[in-house]
């Protein structure tokens, strides 16, 4: 199925996945992104789930 012209919402937990080498979900995210991104759908995401990852991607001390 062709998922050109469509839209994939991306979430903060998808994000920190993708970025994250030891998450368990490393792996298959990494995957299925590959797989959306040979489709060419168009990745979309809020401000909040930004902030969101953001916010879990940094070191301890600067999470607020």
């Amino acid at each position: 199925m062709s998922m050109a012209g469509r839209a994939v919402f991306i979430d903060t937990s998808a994000l920190l996945a993708l970025v994250n080498t030891d998450d368990w979900l490393h792996e298959w995210t990494t995957k299925a992104y590959s797989q959306v991104s040979q489709s060419r759908a168009a990745l979309v995401t809020s401000e909040w789930v930004i902030a969101e990852f953001l916010n879990g991607a940094s070191r301890p001390p600067m999470r607020g």
